[in-house]
C-alpha cells in the first residue's frame, strides 16, 4: 500500500470519491474529474491528479484564455471545451470524452473553483 493510500486509510477515507467529498465545495465535480482519465494528462496540485502531458489546471480560472490562447476563459467556453475540445481547436490532443451533460456540468463546476 502506498504512503498516500495508508494516510487515506488512517483518516478513514476509502476512495477518491470520499476524499474529494471531504476536500471541496463541489465534491461530485472533483470526484468525477479524479475518476476520469483527466488525471492521466493534467495535474491539480493538492490532489492525486499528477499528469504532466497537458497543462496544470491548479489555477485554471486565473488564466485569461483556453486552448493555447485561442478562446477567452469564461464559464461558457470552459463548458464547451470540456464537452468537445475538437470543435474549438480541431486536432488538439484532448479528446471528447462523451460525458453526460450532468457529469460535464459537475466537472466544470469543480474546474471553476480552481483559482
Amino acid at each position: 500500500m502506498s504512503d498516500f493510500h495508508e494516510r487515506m486509510h488512517a483518516a478513514g477515507i476509502h476512495g477518491l470519491w470520499e476524499l474529494a467529498s471531504k476536500m471541496t465545495k463541489h465534491p461530485q465535480g472533483k470526484a468525477m474529474f479524479l475518476a476520469q482519465t483527466c488525471v492521466s494528462c493534467h495535474a491539480v496540485r493538492g490532489t492525486p491528479a499528477r499528469g504532466t502531458y497537458a497543462p496544470d489546471l491548479t489555477h485554471m480560472m486565473s488564466r485569461k484564455t483556453l486552448a493555447s490562447g485561442i478562446v477567452e476563459n469564461t464559464p461558457a467556453t470552459l463548458a464547451d471545451w470540456v464537452r468537445d475540445p475538437q470543435t474549438m481547436k480541431p486536432g488538439c490532443l484532448m479528446p471528447a470524452f462523451g460525458l453526460s451533460e450532468r457529469d460535464q456540468k459537475s466537472i466544470v463546476s469543480y474546474l471553476l473553483t480552481l483559482r
